[in-house]
């Protein structure tokens, strides 16, 4: 079998290295065709003096945040569970989307490695079931900003874990749709306001320029003249690697 899943998956923690501590973990499963097949939420439980450590070893963004979103109590809530419990649960859940057979789903979010690195450390189990390889639909954006000319997402960054997957899988349909092969951006909202009547793209010599949409064919006949604007001739071999058939 082959990868038929995406795990859209975010966390909230501590703070951003291997060494904080994990909060909160949300996943919500989709098929390819970004069809939700199902989702998981839960709060880590920690004691009272293990919250104040915590909460201590914070810096203040960290500790602001999760204080307006109400996550510093919920750690201490009844619903809170073990994180042994949640790997568990992510286990369970895995097998009830995707089947016993490992690797079948791709972990996918934004700015995934935190989160990709927060399952492997305190989520093992759930961790050997996902496929090795990651979808971080921020370095999309950004590929599809400085190649396409797409204008980034407007985004609520509510920062708690479940409204930021649901964002990132609005954001994914988005840049899908922009680029011409998923639903409409009208359906899922729209592009993020620009701070200037431009934006910067295509052309790198010629300063900024209104954004617009370009085949592969024609942006690379923009690049080539880009070299030659700044006495740059191209070979034979280096223009046709632009145009794909090098």
């Amino acid at each position: 079998m082959g990868i038929d899943f995406l795990f859209f998956v975010d966390v909230e923690t501590t703070g951003v290295s291997r060494d904080d501590s994990l909060l909160e973990v949300a996943v919500v499963a989709t098929d390819m065709g970004l069809r939700e097949l199902g989702r998981y939420e839960a709060v880590v439980s920690y004691s009272p003096v293990e919250v104040d450590s915590l909460m201590d070893a914070c810096d203040d963004w960290v500790l602001e945040t999760h204080d307006r979103t109400g996550l510093w109590d919920r750690l201490l809530g009844e619903d809170a569970k073990s994180l042994a419990v949640i790997d568990a649960d992510l286990e369970a859940f895995y097998v009830s989307v995707a089947g016993v057979e490992c690797r079948r789903a791709i972990l996918v979010g934004n700015s995934c490695r935190l989160d990709a690195n927060m399952v492997e450390a305190f989520l093992p189990r759930f961790d050997v079931m996902l496929h090795y390889s990651l979808l971080d639909i921020s370095g999309l954006a950004i590929f599809a900003e400085a190649v396409l000319g797409v204008p980034r997402f407007a985004k609520v960054k509510d920062h708690s874990a479940m409204s930021d997957i649901l964002e990132s899988i609005d954001e994914l349909k988005y840049l899908l749709g922009e680029v011409g092969v998923g639903p409409a951006s009208d359906d899922i909202g729209g592009p993020e306001e620009p701070d200037a009547d431009v934006v910067s793209c295509g052309n790198l010599s010629a300063g900024p320029l209104a954004v617009r949409r370009v085949g592969p064919a024609e942006f690379a006949r923009d690049a080539v003249l880009d070299y030659e604007r700044r006495g740059v001739r191209l070979g034979w071999r280096e223009s046709q690697g632009l145009f794909g058939r090098g």
